[in-house]
């Protein structure tokens, strides 16, 4: 096999490949491990590998983002120096790597490379797969079928309660012009009893899916700030402090504005609820932008998505509620009705986007992950 063709191997491997010297200089890495990294190979090559990549414990995001890098690398750097010093092997399985300062769950292998006659260390050779990436396209299938049976059920039982609607709307108009100049007060009642229809059948109609959507391209920190002032003027009290971790350089996205705004709201507002029934002591909202690269979303990869993150730092959701928390009628929250995150993720998944929950004691993360159309690969 000729170089080009072992090179041409290299690049469909479907997992990330960084070959190294035994001082962790990169001597290449294939487009995965680009994809893995988030930078460009000849920016990789610039530095070692100790400079990208990390080993830590399994850590909440909000932890591990604000650790610094210098005090998590001893785990990965301990590895990569056993398999140098012994020349075998070393491998992990479900190890947390922290890229970028994000944790990404993997398996990963080090393997030293003798050189050609056999004498000494040629080059070692690091072998990452993305579990994290793997086990979230499975879950995500998993869920968005049960979401569509789920949803299928609601739009049956919103149709037979409209349908009846219908009826009561049309009985109460009939009723008042029999009754006019009879010299009955009906029309107050009757009033009373159309305007509640409407309301109930206003109500009813989102649950059937009966939505127009308008996408235009919109830049997302406009909405997000257009929220926070409204999350700012309904926290009158400063009780709790909204925080932005903005990536400004995200161009426009198209999406329907009207629509992502109501997700926007939904999400945060719910925060700040939680947040206030458990009178958490320093509550915080943190509202943060950005992009991710090389992701599946209902089936479809995309070279990059946005990613936008409601962070706050909570009690956290129970665990046996996590992956129901979309369906309709499931609320983690008393005297809540069920169907705003169940509306959140249909108007998401409208925009080929999905909503992703990730808590625990003391934070709870809802990222809306959205393409950019064009970037489908």
């Amino acid at each position: 096999m000729s170089a080009i063709e072992q090179l041409n191997v290299l690049e469909a491997m479907s997992v990330a490949l960084m070959v190294v010297d035994q001082h962790g200089k990169l001597l290449y890495v294939n487009s995965k491990a680009e994809h893995l990294l988030g930078r460009s190979r000849a920016k990789l090559l610039e530095r070692s590998v100790f400079a990208w990549l990390c080993e830590v414990e399994l850590l909440p995001h909000n932890v591990a983002e604000n650790m610094q890098g210098s005090a998590v690398t001893n785990v990965f750097t301990t590895m990569f120096a056993e398999a140098v010093s012994t020349l075998q092997p070393v491998r992990k399985r479900d190890s947390v790597l922290m890229v970028n300062f994000n944790d990404v769950l993997v398996d990963y292998s080090i393997t030293p490379v003798m050189s050609e006659d056999n004498h000494q260390l040629g080059y070692i050779l690091i072998e990452i797969s993305e579990l994290g990436r793997i086990r979230a396209i499975e879950q995500e299938k998993i869920l968005h079928n049960q979401q569509k049976i789920a949803n299928q059920m609601v739009r049956g039982m919103a149709h037979e309660i409209k349908n009846p609607l219908a009826g009561i709307r049309g009985a109460a108009q009939l009723l008042t012009r029999k009754l006019q100049g009879q010299g009955l007060m009906v029309d107050e009642y009757t009033n009373v009893i159309v305007s509640e229809v409407d309301r109930l059948s206003e109500l009813v109609s989102p649950m059937m899916g009966q939505r127009q959507f308008k996408p235009q391209p919109h830049n997302i920190h406009e909405l997000l700030e257009y929220v926070r002032k409204l999350l700012v003027a309904a926290n009158t009290a400063q009780a709790v402090s909204i925080s932005r971790d903005y990536d400004l350089s995200l161009p426009e996205i198209s999406i329907d504005k009207s629509h992502m705004l109501q997700v926007l709201l939904n999400l945060t507002q719910n925060a700040m609820q939680a947040l206030l029934e458990a009178q958490v002591a320093a509550p915080n909202l943190r509202l943060r932008t950005r992009v991710v690269h090389a992701m599946t979303l209902l089936g479809v990869q995309y070279k990059q998505v946005m990613r936008i993150d409601i962070i706050d730092n909570g009690p956290g959701i129970a665990p046996e509620m996590i992956d129901h928390l979309f369906f309709p009628m499931v609320s983690g929250r008393s005297g809540g009705t069920g169907l705003g995150l169940s509306i959140a993720i249909d108007l998401v998944q409208w925009h080929k986007g999905n909503i992703v929950c990730q808590s625990a004691n003391g934070f709870t993360t809802f990222s809306i992950y959205l393409p950019w159309i064009k970037g489908a690969v």
